[in-house]
């Protein structure tokens, strides 16, 4: 297994899409700290000032036709007066707005796992190993292993662009979270990014089609296929109560309790909202915790399909 990583490995740098998504994601992070710094400088306070007062100018039909301008600029600037002059809560709450929350980081992530994964078939890569049995598990194995490697670099590169990016435009944090508090909100945003690619990785292997396992990559890791989810289970809740606590066996909704922040993952109110959307009791359990388990749950699902149904077809 050690020699096939090591030549997964060499294929993965010497691939142009690899450097062309590590530039999209260090671009963007430039791209939304920049944006915040547009936001939060007085050139757009004194823009939108200047739409509201033009405002009385206009006739009766103009001003109901630029209302939508005008409620979103508003919007924008509750935005602005959040950011305090360019202070941020704190930096895990900037990288969940940055590029976890709306599913950036799991979208790039997983069509660079759904391309890499897929070219083994489509280029017959596949056939020149040796795919016995033995042979098959040591090849899932392995890609699981590059799958989860290929996860924590993206979030390692987003990390470091987004505070660089942030930090040049002049933004500071009112939070000082402690290091381990930072490193355990990574992790677990590294688990939800490994969860979807496992599940990216499944409908590769039996789908073996780009096309498809591209599509599964943006609709479910774009959250829109767990927000459903999470909407689905408030309304079945209304009849079924059990239901009411599947918001917290989605990794969306593990992604939403991380955009809290650090501190917010071992916050006893947090605790207390997600017991009490359980039927069985009273007990307490912490945010992380949940996350760690919710998502630990899909990643085990992936594992046996992997294995288990994955594993047993034709190489071809």
């Amino acid at each position: 297994m050690l020699n096939l990583l090591k030549s997964d490995l060499y294929r993965i740098v010497r691939r142009a899409d690899f450097w062309v998504f590590s530039a999209l994601c260090a671009l963007m992070m430039v791209a939304v700290a920049g944006m915040m710094a547009y936001f939060a400088s007085p050139e757009f306070s004194m823009m939108v000032h200047e739409n509201l007062a033009n405002q009385a100018d206009l006739t009766v039909e103009e001003r109901v036709e630029a209302q939508a301008e005008l409620d979103e600029a508003r919007q924008d600037m509750a935005e602005v007066e959040l950011l305090n002059g360019k202070e941020m809560h704190s930096v895990t709450t900037m990288w969940a707005n940055t590029y976890l929350n709306g599913g950036f980081l799991g979208i790039v992530t997983a069509i660079f796992v759904a391309l890499f994964l897929a070219r083994d078939f489509k280029s017959g890569f596949i056939k020149n190993l040796n795919m016995s049995r033995a042979g098959r598990v040591r090849y899932y194995a392995e890609k699981l292993v590059i799958v989860a490697l290929l996860d924590a670099f993206f979030l390692a590169l987003c990390s470091v662009f987004s505070v660089a990016a942030f930090a040049s435009f002049g933004f500071t944090f009112q939070v000082a979270e402690s290091a381990g508090a930072v490193a355990l909100w990574l992790f677990l945003a590294w688990l939800a990014m490994f969860a979807y690619s496992c599940l990216v990785a499944c409908v590769v292997w039996l789908s073996r089609s780009e096309a498809v396992s591209i599509a599964f990559a943006v609709i479910v890791c774009s959250c829109v296929v767990g927000a459903f989810l999470v909407q689905l289970s408030l309304l079945l809740a209304n009849a079924f109560p059990v239901f009411e606590s599947l918001q917290y066996w989605t990794i969306v909704g593990g992604i939403s309790m991380l955009t809290q922040g650090a501190d917010a993952l071992f916050a006893q109110e947090g605790a207390a909202v997600i017991a009490a959307h359980y039927p069985w009791g009273e007990a307490l359990i912490a945010p992380w915790w949940q996350i760690l388990l919710a998502d630990a749950l899909y990643v085990i699902i992936a594992c046996v399909l992997a294995f288990a149904v994955c594993r047993k077809r034709n190489v071809a």
